[in-house]
């Protein structure tokens, strides 16, 4: 298991946390929490954490978080199986927009896949 933390953890465009941690197995989110106190073994990521059910999510030209939903919001099933998490790195995070050293990652145990 990879526990990993950011500075804004959203479960959806209107539910975000500050200093959130999320747990995860192969790439699957088995459990999120809020970062009370420094724990062994946990990796910061900073930036913005989404977790999402959607699969095959269309990242070109996304230009903010609230673009980033809306990809979202259209890939994303019904029915869905397991969470997933994707690290937006180097965002402003005031202004929750990407910025030309931007990028997606999918988060996996082992490490993290590019997918922009």
């Amino acid at each position: 298991m990879r526990r990993v933390a950011a500075s804004m953890v959203f479960v959806n465009r209107e539910e975000a946390y500050t200093n959130h941690i999320v747990e995860i197995y192969g790439s699957r989110v088995v459990n999120h929490y809020a970062l009370k106190s420094e724990l062994a073994m946990t990796e910061w990521l900073g930036g913005i954490i989404v977790l999402t059910h959607a699969d095959d999510i269309d990242l070109e030209g996304v230009q903010s978080v609230g673009d980033f939903f809306s990809r979202i919001e259209k890939a994303e099933p019904p029915q869905s199986r397991y969470l997933k998490a994707y690290h937006l790195k180097n965002v402003d995070i005031a202004t929750r927009t990407l910025t030309p050293n931007s990028r997606i990652y999918l988060i996996e145990e082992d490490g993290n896949s590019f997918i922009e």
